[in-house]
């Protein structure tokens, strides 16, 4: 096994001293995409810019890596989280801070989120991009429309099912890297590179 390895400086994150070099190795990708959706392609409040709202907030493909990331950090900001999984994973996704856990396989879902959340979600995370869930995510949010940050591009027949008043936009942390690109995704403007990997950094190292 390799003991050292090359990495861009400023994707680097101190490993806080409460947390063990096993516990450090498993923040990568999943982090920064987190990070990416909610502030670069939602435009959310940072854990760091003071008190939020409870904003409502819907993860989809909750117990997924970036789904367990985007859990924690809209907790500790304040949100508050409608998740979809599998009913085998509710606890785990309540432990770390889901309100509201859904199973994405009842054919009535979206009519639970809706009524669950007052019609009042308008920003939601889609981990799965495929198999149905862009429809059960744009069905449950808000009349007046919302944006969905999703980890795949969406089909043509996906992109349809969103209605005319549902964006999206594809967050995928690999693109923050600016000397690679992933599928046919154009590279994101890299001024906010910075932004996002100090967002990761403080939030992790404040705890």
């Amino acid at each position: 096994h390799a003991q050292y390895v090359t990495a861009k400086a400023y994707f680097c994150i101190p490993l806080p001293d409460s947390w063990s070099f096993e516990e450090g190795a498993q923040v990568g990708a999943a982090l920064y995409t987190t990070f990416q959706a909610f502030y670069q392609t939602l435009h959310l409040p940072t854990p760091l810019s003071g008190k939020s709202p409870a904003l409502p907030l819907l993860v989809y493909g909750a117990s997924s890596a970036v789904g367990l990331y985007a859990i924690q950090v809209a907790k500790i900001t304040g949100f508050k989280v409608f998740a979809v999984c599998s009913p085998k994973n509710y606890a785990l996704v309540k432990s770390l801070g889901a309100d509201s856990p859904f199973d994405y396989r009842d054919p009535d879902v979206s009519n639970k989120i809706k009524v669950a959340s007052g019609g009042m979600i308008q920003y939601a995370v889609d981990n799965i991009s495929e198999h149905g869930s862009v429809k059960i995510i744009a069905d449950a949010l808000s009349s007046e429309g919302g944006k969905i940050a999703a980890l795949l591009p969406y089909s043509d027949e996906d992109k349809a099912a969103l209605g005319s008043n549902v964006a999206h936009e594809y967050s995928v942390a690999y693109d923050l890297i600016v000397d690679v690109r992933v599928r046919s995704l154009p590279c994101r403007p890299a001024g906010r590179l910075l932004t996002i990997v100090s967002a990761a950094k403080r939030t992790l190292t404040s705890g």
